[in-house]
This record gives C-alpha cells, structure tokens and sequence, in this order.
C-alpha cells in the first residue's frame, strides 16, 4: 500500500516537474513585468557588466566565471532543492609524517577508551610510518604497560629517551622508567 502511495507521489511529482513554472515565463494574454513593478537588484561588483555569463567568450570576466561556478542549481517540483558545487581544493598527497600522525592519533583514540592491544597496534604502526615519533614510542610504551608487559614497556621508554633525550618525552619516559623498576624491586624484596 505504501510503495503504490510513493509511487503515485512520484508520478505526480514527475508530471507537475514537466509542465512549465508560471512565475518563470510569461503566460499568454498577461504582458511582461514592466521594470517598475520588479524589485531592485542588488548592485553589481564594479568590475561585473551584467548578470548574464558570457556564453561566446570562455577567457571572459573570472568574476563572472566564478559567479556562474557558484550558483546553485535547483529543482522545482513538488518540493524546492538547491545544491552548489564549490570548486574541488586539490588535496596534498599523505606523506609518511601525516600517515604516522593518523595512526597516532587513531592509538590515541583507542587508548583514551580503554583498548591497549588496538592502541599498541597503531602506535606501532605510526613508528612504522616515521620512528622518530617520540610522542608515538612513548603511547606505545604506556600502552604496554597498561597491558602489564612491563619489560616490553621498559624497552620502549628507552627508545622513547634515545629519539629524544632532552625532550617532554624523554624525561617523561625517564620518570616511568624509574617508577617501573623502583616497582619491580619493590615486589621483587617481598
């Protein structure tokens, strides 16, 4: 009942799409608007001479070829659509950098909610992609701790050190690595 409803809706929609707009073309017997009774146009830019694309010269007025790019088309039937298509902006190609930062940050997504394997995953993936990505080696070893592979975590916070001795993340790495084996000694005496 319904498919036989919506497509009777689609053939009248079809059939009122087809039979010209009144308000877009003089019926017979009605003369044209004269220009007193059309509202003002708003003004022109001062280097655009008329509305009209020009349709001989392609090389003419890049405003007005902009202007023509940017209208929106529409559809009139039963229901009014407008879309515009802005010019496509050529994207840069991904170099190994931007892949690494997107698995990176992907690991991070899956470390904030709690799924350490996925993290560790993409963090390797992301030192796959640039290994001089401190930030990526020290999130692959909280990573592993987390998953209370402690050695592994250990090993990792060096190499976190060694890409960047004197930065945020290796001094950071060297905090929990201290913390790490002040821990395991700790459970190691009792």
């Amino acid at each position: 009942m319904a498919s036989a409803f919506a497509l009777s809706m689609l053939m009248v929609a079809c059939a009122i799409a087809q039979i010209p707009n009144p308000g877009n073309s003089p019926a017979e017997g009605i003369p044209p608007a004269t220009p007193a009774h059309q509202p003002d146009r708003p003004p022109l830019p001062p280097d655009v001479k008329s509305t009209d694309a020009p349709t001989s010269d392609p090389s003419g007025n890049p405003v007005t070829r902009t202007l023509k790019k940017l209208a929106p088309n529409c559809i009139n039937a039963v229901f009014h659509a407008c879309w515009s298509s802005p010019p496509e902006k050529a994207q840069p190609p991904l170099t190994e950098e931007r892949k690494g930062a997107a698995s990176r940050e992907v690991g991070e997504l899956y470390y904030d909610r709690g799924n350490y394997r996925a993290a560790e995953s993409r963090f390797h993936e992301a030192l796959e992609f640039n290994p001089r990505d401190a930030r990526a080696a020290f999130e692959l070893a909280q990573s592993l701790e987390k998953l209370s592979r402690i050695p592994e975590a250990i090993e990792q916070y060096r190499v976190c050190m060694d890409i960047t001795p004197g930065g945020t993340y290796g001094e950071r790495s060297r905090k929990a690595i201290d913390r790490l084996t002040t821990q395991a000694h700790a459970s190691s005496t009792r």
